[in-house]
């Protein structure tokens, strides 16, 4: 049970970046902040899980810090889009 949740998010954060880097690539802000957001969460879950699930990889919840500062910076960013879009309109 343990391996496959561990498989699965491991796979879902991998697909995200990749998803994630091709738009940035191409400029699309409006797929890479939400994006951005999801990597960031998926991460917070699997190094969060792996910290309390091993004793020996305690240290990796120091980057659950990290992992919320990365969401909050992307969902501030898309939010920020928006908002410029909207006064574009005007």
């Amino acid at each position: 049970m343990t391996e496959t949740f561990f498989t699965t998010i491991t796979l879902f954060v991998v697909a995200t970046i990749l998803v994630s880097e091709w738009f940035n690539a191409k400029g699309r802000l409006d797929i890479t902040y939400p994006l951005g957001v999801l990597k960031f969460i998926g991460f917070f879950i699997l190094e969060g899980a792996l910290a309390l699930n091993s004793t020996e990889q305690k240290a990796l919840i120091l980057f659950v810090l990290v992992d919320t500062w990365g969401a909050i910076m992307n969902f501030r960013g898309w939010r920020r889009l928006k908002q410029e879009a909207t006064e574009a309109k005007q």
